[in-house]
């Protein structure tokens, strides 16, 4: 499977140019998110049977990459961010990043 990667940085500069079915998989082996931080990205708006996605998932899984957030979810924290400071900067985004997830902060504990 050939996935399309690019920095973290870049895929943050360019949400609105990408799908809303896009998941950006990361390195397992990352310990802290930074603008260098390498993306893949998978589309999930293809048309797969569930079988199939759950063997693509792990194949990605197996390949050493872990699925780290779909792009409502990386909108939805710099709106987060924007709405506690306006005038936020790189380094506050990725402080931000690496809050929600290292906190697993988009878990619905309600339906737990």
């Amino acid at each position: 499977m050939e996935l399309e990667s690019k920095p973290l940085d870049w895929w943050m500069r360019n949400l609105h140019e990408m799908s809303r079915d896009i998941w950006l998989w990361i390195s397992s082996k990352t310990e802290k998110l930074s603008p260098e931080t390498v993306c893949f990205i998978v589309d999930d708006g293809i048309d797969l049977s569930a079988e199939e996605q759950d063997q693509t998932d792990v194949d990605l899984e197996n390949s050493g990459l872990m699925c780290f957030f779909f792009k409502d979810q990386l909108e939805d924290i710099q709106l987060n961010l924007k709405a506690q400071k306006s005038n936020y900067d790189s380094c506050d985004l990725y402080e931000a990043l690496n809050y929600y997830w290292e906190n697993d902060a988009f878990i619905d504990l309600k339906n737990v």
